[in-house]
């Protein structure tokens, strides 16, 4: 069940400022009321800011938080030369605790289980004796820095990788590397140029391949708060 607190017989949800909340886990800043990701394939910077072009466009994720801090839903949409691709994640919790999520077109079901309250590992079907396992790790402010993605098919891993988050003196990330073991190649994305609002969120930020310097998207954000 979710957090719920009452006093004089009044509900009153707030938002937890240490714990493990999805809020923490991403390093968001205060009390996120909904939160609009949209990304580009690429942009062209012009005067230190970035452009971006419709027809670069490939993705749009929309965040709703309750007040405790954690996400309801989740609505996204995949961009394609030919079609776009609507979807919905409705999470449950167990406590303050990821339990579920459910993916509203498919019906299929991910299982969060923990490990203490600073690891958890999700279990999520892709086709008939087929399914991922990914592990997640959050450091003391309870923000992930660590996680594994694995593919399983017939009870054998297919593909299994390592990323590792890095974070500047203001506690945002600065770069992630991943380690693919099946493929033995390691990569690294930069998080550069971004923009704050007034809560410290970023509203823009640009990931480059470290290596070959490549942009790999342009993300913005829109953010609304409860307060």
């Amino acid at each position: 069940m979710r957090v719920l607190l009452f006093f004089l017989g009044s509900l009153i949800p707030t938002v937890l400022d240490s714990g493990p909340t999805d809020l923490n886990e991403y390093g968001l800043k205060g009390r996120i009321k909904t939160m609009k990701s949209i990304r580009y394939a690429t942009g062209k910077k012009v005067n230190d800011t970035w452009k971006t072009k419709e027809e670069d466009l490939y993705g749009i994720s929309e965040y709703y938080f309750n007040e405790v801090g954690n996400i309801d839903s989740i609505l996204g949409q995949r961009v394609f030369p030919d079609l776009v691709d609507h979807w919905t994640l409705i999470f449950t919790y167990n406590d303050i605790l990821k339990e579920t999520s459910v993916h509203v077109e498919d019906t299929s079901v991910s299982v969060y289980t923990w490990s203490g309250d600073k690891h958890y590992s999700t279990k999520t079907p892709i086709a008939e004796n087929k399914y991922s396992i990914a592990t997640t790790s959050m450091d003391e402010y309870y923000r992930e820095y660590l996680g594994t993605y694995e593919i399983i098919e017939d009870n054998q891993t297919i593909y299994y990788e390592t990323y590792y988050n890095f974070f500047d003196e203001n506690g945002n990330v600065s770069k992630t590397r991943t380690v693919d073991h099946t493929n033995n190649q390691i990569r690294t994305m930069l998080y550069e140029d971004r923009i704050f609002d007034k809560k410290g969120n970023s509203i823009q930020f640009t990931l480059i391949d470290s290596a070959s310097g490549e942009v790999k998207n342009v993300t913005k954000r829109e953010f609304t708060y409860y307060e």
